[in-house]
């Protein structure tokens, strides 16, 4: 997961997204959580947490026309 949690950490900071979160599990059982970046940026700057939702709202048309 060590490969998993650089990515996210990368794509935050080379600014492909503001924030992630990312939990995979199997079973009952959490592999890995974790929060990278900001949850908001505007007003004030709000870390994510591995609670944040994001709204997707947005992605819908083009993930589900894609897949």
């Amino acid at each position: 997961m060590d490969l998993f949690s650089k990515a996210l950490e990368d794509a935050v900071k080379a600014s492909h997204a503001p924030g992630a979160v990312a939990c995979v599990g199997q079973r009952d059982e959490v592999l890995f959580c974790g929060a990278y970046g900001l949850r908001q940026a505007v007003p004030l700057p709000e870390p994510a947490d591995p609670g944040t939702l994001y709204d997707l709202a947005s992605l819908t048309k083009v993930i589900a026309t894609t897949t």
